[in-house]
């Protein structure tokens, strides 16, 4: 786990909220900073994406009949980066940093959320495999899984995406 980890702050991207992930992430900053959940402004959501080049249109987005902006994605990420995007809030608030909802502290906190996900998958998948294998078969099924599987390489190099938090939950 520990090469795990130091690959992904060597790999650490520009910024991890983007594309798609910037879709699940975004009902976060909408509803916690910007207040505004049914977007009925989009010029600081094209403000934020012209400052950390995030995407290159805001195709996440859909307008309504209303004039109300939504969310394409599901909120379910969202839920499970919360923890993670709060701390981050408050850390930002608290040391007078940028709280948009997208400086460095808050990517900071869902890699760190989201590998934190990875870790506890991990261990309760070895609790359960130890419940009916050996220690042998346990390591062996563990190690096939992180070497045999895109796992590894999508908690690593795509750290935000969904991969990580599916699998702790499966």
């Amino acid at each position: 786990m520990a090469s795990a980890a130091i690959t992904a702050i060597i790999s650490f991207p520009d910024n991890i909220l983007s594309w798609d992930t910037f879709g699940y992430y975004l009902y976060l900053p909408q509803l916690f900073i910007y207040h505004d959940l049914g977007i009925h402004d989009t010029h600081h959501l094209q403000a934020i994406v012209d400052q950390y080049e995030n995407t290159a249109t805001l195709y996440r987005i859909w307008q309504t009949d209303s004039g109300c902006w939504l969310i394409r994605y599901t909120a379910g990420q969202a839920v499970l980066f919360a923890p993670f995007f709060l701390l981050a809030h408050a850390y930002t608030l608290l040391t007078g940093g940028v709280a948009d909802g997208f400086s460095l502290p808050y990517q900071i906190a869902i890699a760190v959320g989201c590998f934190c996900y990875f870790i506890a998958a991990m261990f309760l998948l070895r609790r359960i495999l130890l419940h009916f294998f050996s220690e042998k078969v346990t390591a062996i099924t563990l190690c096939l899984l992180l070497l045999g599987t895109n796992l590894f390489a999508n908690t690593v190099f795509s750290i935000a995406g969904i991969h990580a938090q599916l699998f702790f939950l499966y």
